[in-house]
């Protein structure tokens, strides 16, 4: 005997799109901004620890 999906045939007979589910609120706006903001904070993050260790800063320190 054959298993039928009976969700995703219903939602081929209704005619609607299958997508990701996502979190709620969640929105591509918020997500670029987000990441955009983060990836900012990471690499001002490594000039500064790269500043401190050419000053003679101990590595050990900068940890965590």
């Amino acid at each position: 005997m054959k298993e039928v999906d009976t969700h995703a045939k219903s939602v081929k007979e209704a005619g609607m799109k299958t997508t990701r589910n996502r979190a709620a609120g969640c929105n591509d706006a918020a997500f670029t901004v987000i990441l955009g903001s983060s990836t900012f904070l990471m690499a001002a993050s490594f000039v500064a620890d790269k500043l401190l260790l050419s000053d003679g800063f101990p590595s050990i320190l900068l940890v965590g």
